[in-house]
């Protein structure tokens, strides 16, 4: 499963109309990835394994990135992901 796993985020301001989010905050990310945004930028943003995608002032992150990530780190840990995290 592992690149397959998908992980929704929900932010108000960002939604589709179909209710999809394509870009998370910073603060997002990192909680998605179980860390601190610190950390998030020393291990993922500066070693490249995380692009920033600048909005003006604001610095997002595409959701896909996240859950590539996420996936690649669950992936070397051994560990299987689920389909949808929301659902549950």
């Amino acid at each position: 499963m592992g690149a397959d796993a998908v992980f929704v985020a929900q932010e108000p301001d960002s939604e589709r109309p179909d209710g999809t989010v394509h870009f998370i905050s910073l603060e997002q990310a990192a909680l998605m990835l179980g860390c601190g945004r610190s950390t998030l930028y020393r291990l993922y943003i500066h070693t490249g394994d995380l692009h920033l995608i600048h909005h003006g002032r604001r610095s997002v992150v595409a959701v896909a990135e996240v859950n590539r990530l996420a996936a690649k780190l669950a992936s070397k840990a051994g560990v299987i992901l689920s389909e949808d995290l929301s659902a549950g």
